[in-house]
């Protein structure tokens, strides 16, 4: 078993919390060619993403709590086995209602890698430790995004959209072995109280009348809810108001995703010089900057440059990712840093809301897109999250 304060550690819970944008992210070039497959409309295929959301979403409600009081590796083994179960009926899906229901178990299944090891650091580490291991497991993890979309084209030319299906099946398969062979059990202490209803829903009481955890809970939900936007909106508008091609698309993508991961390491080298909540203040600063200025390029660009160009939303989309990097570990660490006894449910509850905002999020951007095609709609997704991080932070910050 790997022990606390280790690489292997470290690594391992790194890969347990990708599960997530794995699924994802590594099959967005392979939107527009699923939907001709399916021949279905923008809507249904988009579900895929909303679908998955939520019931990512609605895993995290229990599988907290649940394992505050079974423990943290049994539960963790038996959601993975569910998120393989979810990848292989994706992947031999004949029409869209089989996909959609394999999407939705394997989201069920995905919620609970995330979100116990979230738990599992808060159960071994307190404080700026808890941030520095969240900030280390999020630059081991901010890979994933990075490439998994230019990988998902590759696949895409190579074997078709089903290819990056299997992929994820396998990286279940290595997710679960890894949790039966090296991952430590990290909870010292069960709650006694039975697994109720009441228990569970009183306990998510008392978090919300902490005027911290709400605020970083807000945080945090915003900023996933424009990266999101982004997630379910950008194939369509790069690639189809843009034009490019699948890995185009998937090296646009990464770049984003390259500047979670810059944002994540610089915060690393600065949090414990300025603290937590300064660095907050200025990562916010840099969500809403990204957001209005892609408003602004969307705008303006066509009649600057004689012609519309994808940079107008990759480039400002990377200043807004810069600031989501450190938000989400920061955030996170403020968020369960008052609930050591009950970290599983503190975890579930923010990725509940957190996921619930990104489902809400990339709905209505696709909505919007069906409406009014274009870049607009999704420029004004992210600006509209951006300038939220800003606000909920001012506004903790008051307090």
């Amino acid at each position: 078993m790997y022990r606390p304060d280790t690489l292997a550690l470290t690594g391992l819970l790194a890969l347990l919390s990708a599960v997530g944008p794995v699924s994802t992210d590594i099959f967005l070039p392979s939107l527009p060619v699923m939907r001709e497959a399916f021949a279905t409309d923008l809507s249904r295929i988009q579900a895929t993403l909303s679908i998955f959301t939520f019931g990512f979403a609605v895993g995290q409600i229990v599988f907290g709590p649940l394992s505050d009081r079974l423990g943290r590796k049994p539960v963790l083994t038996a959601t993975l086995v569910v998120y393989l179960v979810g990848s292989l009926a994706c992947t031999v899906a004949p029409d869209i209602v089989t996909m959609l229901a394999g999407r939705l178990l394997q989201a069920v299944g995905a919620a609970g890698p995330i979100v116990l090891a979230r738990s599992m650091v808060r159960d071994l580490y307190d404080g700026r430790r808890a941030a520095k291991e969240l900030g280390r497991m999020g630059l081991i993890t901010g890979i994933v995004p990075s490439l998994a979309p230019l990988l998902g084209g590759v696949l895409e030319i190579l074997a078709g959209w089903r290819a990056s299906f299997a992929v994820m099946a396998l990286f279940g398969a290595v997710a679960l072995l890894g949790t039966r062979l090296r991952l430590p059990e990290t909870l010292r202490e069960r709650l006694a109280e039975p697994f109720t209803a009441a228990a569970v829903f009183g306990g998510f009481g008392a978090m919300l009348k902490d005027r911290g955890y709400v605020v970083a809970m807000a945080t945090m939900s915003l900023a996933f809810s424009g990266i999101f936007a982004f997630i379910s909106g950008s194939s369509f508008v790069l690639q189809e108001t843009y034009g490019l091609g699948e890995i185009a698309y998937g090296v646009s993508f990464g770049a984003g995703a390259a500047m979670l991961w810059t944002g994540n390491l610089v915060s690393q080298w600065v949090t414990p010089r300025l603290g937590v909540r300064r660095v907050l203040v200025i990562a916010s600063v840099l969500t809403a900057t990204g957001g209005l200025v892609m408003v602004g390029a969307v705008l303006a660009m066509p009649g600057l440059l004689g012609r519309p160009t994808a940079l107008a939303v990759v480039l400002p989309y990377m200043i807004f990712m810069l600031g989501a990097g450190p938000v989400l570990p920061l955030a996170t660490v403020q968020a369960l840093q008052p609930f050591p006894e009950r970290a599983g449910t503190a975890a579930s509850l923010l990725g509940c809301v957190q996921l619930t905002a990104g489902s809400l999020a990339g709905v209505g951007v696709g909505l919007w897109l069906q409406a009014a095609p274009g870049p607009l709609p999704l420029a004004l997704a992210i600006a509209l999250a951006g300038t939220g991080v800003a606000v909920a932070q001012w506004v903790g910050r008051r307090g």
